[in-house]
C-alpha cells in the first residue's frame, strides 16, 4: 500500500478513488490559466486532494466550492482552506443544481481523463467549459 504524507497528514492512496497527487506547480498554474477562470466564476473543483490545484485557483478566485470524497483529505482541505465551501462526499452523488443556481459552474480538476462524462453529469455547466 502506497502512503503519501504532506504537511503532517498521511493517507494511504486509494486506487478505487483514482487518487493521484500532482505536485508540479507549473502544471497546476497552466491548468488554471488554460481554464480561463476569473474572480467572479462559480468554480467547482473535484477531488482537491492536498490542494495543489486549489492553491492556484485561490490566486484567481478566493472563494469557490470543492468536493472531496476521502475523509482525511477533506479534513486537510477544511483546515488549510477554511474559506472554501467544502462538500465531503462522492461527486457523482452531489446535487449540482443548487450550486449552479445563480450562474453556470466552471469545473476544474486534475483528473481530466475521468471527466470526459462531464457534459452528461453537469447539465448546469457551460458545455464549452467541460472540454
Amino acid at each position: 500500500m502506497t502512503k503519501v504524507e504532506y504537511k503532517h497528514t498521511e493517507i494511504a492512496v486509494k486506487k478505487k478513488l483514482g487518487q493521484n497527487f500532482l505536485t508540479d506547480r507549473n502544471i497546476t498554474r497552466k491548468i488554471v490559466t488554460a481554464s480561463g477562470a476569473i474572480q467572479d466564476d462559480n468554480i467547482l473543483e473535484i477531488g482537491p486532494g492536498f490542494g495543489s490545484l486549489t492553491r492556484e485557483i485561490i490566486e484567481v478566485c478566493p472563494a469557490f466550492t470543492v468536493v472531496e470524497k476521502d475523509h482525511k483529505l477533506a479534513e486537510f482541505i477544511r483546515t488549510e482552506y477554511p474559506q472554501l465551501n467544502l462538500i465531503e462526499g462522492d461527486f457523482l452523488d452531489i446535487d449540482l443544481e443548487p450550486l449552479a443556481k445563480e450562474k453556470p459552474l466552471r469545473v476544474l480538476d486534475t483528473h481530466s481523463f475521468q471527466t470526459s462524462r462531464l457534459p452528461q453529469l453537469l447539465p448546469f455547466s457551460n458545455p464549452d467549459d467541460a472540454t
